[in-house]
């Protein structure tokens, strides 16, 4: 069954509702949808208008605040381009006058409209802007996201359930406490993205910072830890963590493929860690937009174990893992898995997070 028969199912207010066919590209967007109740991926991607319904839903505040802040440069840049043309006008005149009266030149009779000094302006601003709304998208694009293998597509005969193979990543780390998955990563982020920009220190520049290749990938996580804070390994499935220890958030970013951990330069901030974590095998469900709230996290995860546990699949005792994709704007929940049980596994097939039929 599709992923929006399963939860129409479950909800008493859609139960005899029938499940429609949802293509491949559309598939986690008709999971989210029929997990808040909202319309099918079939409406939702009929028309313009529906498009741009949908992508205002999902950006919500952020794409909102973006279209604020270009619309205030873009009258900052034109507020003060006019005043520099009106200056120069003021400016220009009084040395011209003088010129005039000595010398009465056919261009000391033109009348300029003031209309000019707003076209000047505007172009000023308009050649400031697009330069940098097309370095947005060729940012997010050449922002690196992890690289993984499908085992399996299907999982448990549920679409929109993938069994993944990562290889082991190179990441920088840092503790994330928060409320909640959202206000945790959020407030990751701004300490993670600062290594990257240059607040390191570098030997081979006599301890200036330098700016490593970005990444294009917040992945949190749990992670086991006893009383002094030293890293446990997750407990047996079924089983307890030990006693006074506790599950401490980590939020990561990835470092380039190919990186060589010699160069990189040492941090300055003291809480951030540069490790290479191993390689892991998980069940993943893609959400499309921004970080969710923890309400429908929740029912992700819900939903990609259920699928897991009809293929048989035991997972890591851990809370899911969440890997929050800028460059295609999507969320992904995913499950590790212990072992996969022989025959589980199609042919691999080599494939990343920004591939636009997922």
């Amino acid at each position: 069954p599709s992923p929006v028969f399963f939860l129409r199912t479950a909800l008493p207010s859609r139960a005899a509702t029938p499940p429609s066919p949802v293509p491949r590209r559309g598939r986690a967007i008709a999971w989210r949808a029929a997990a808040d109740g909202t319309e099918s991926s079939e409406k939702k991607e009929g028309g313009f208008f529906s498009n741009l319904t949908r992508l205002t839903r999902t950006q919500g505040l952020g794409m909102m605040g973006c279209v604020v802040g270009l619309l205030f440069g873009a009258w900052a840049i034109f507020s003060a381009a006019s005043l520099v043309f009106r200056a120069l006008g003021v400016a220009s005149s009084a040395c011209l006058v003088p010129f005039c009266q000595a010398y009465p030149l056919p261009f000391c009779f033109w009348a300029i409209p003031g209309w000019v000094g707003k076209v000047l302006a505007a172009m000023a601003a308009i050649f400031v802007l697009v330069p940098v709304l097309s370095y947005v998208p060729q940012v997010l694009n050449s922002a690196e996201v992890p690289k993984y293998e499908v085992l399996k597509s299907t999982l448990g005969n549920t679409a929109g359930v993938e069994l993944r193979r990562y290889p082991p990543l190179n990441v920088v780390e840092v503790d994330a406490p928060g409320a909640s998955v959202r206000m945790a990563m959020t407030g990751a982020f701004g300490r993670l993205s600062s290594y990257f920009t240059g607040k390191n220190k570098d030997p081979a520049m006599n301890g200036r910072g330098r700016r490593v290749g970005m990444s294009g990938a917040v992945v949190l996580r749990g992670e086991v830890r006893s009383a002094d804070g030293t890293p446990l390994p997750p407990p047996p499935p079924g089983g307890q963590a030990p006693p006074g220890s506790t599950v401490q958030q980590t939020a990561a970013l990835t470092l380039p493929r190919g990186v060589d951990f010699d160069t990189l330069p040492a941090p300055t901030d003291s809480g951030l860690r540069i490790k290479t974590m191993a390689a892991e095998t998980m069940v993943a469900l893609k959400l499309e937009g921004p970080i969710p709230d923890d309400e429908l996290l929740g029912k992700a995860a819900a939903f990609a174990k259920d699928a897991a546990e009809r293929e048989g699949l035991v997972l890591v005792n851990t809370p899911p893992v969440i890997i929050s994709l800028l460059s295609a704007l999507s969320t992904e929940v995913l499950l590790p898995v212990v072992e996969v049980p022989a025959g589980i596994v199609q042919s691999a097939e080599a494939s990343s997070p920004a591939t636009p039929s997922e």
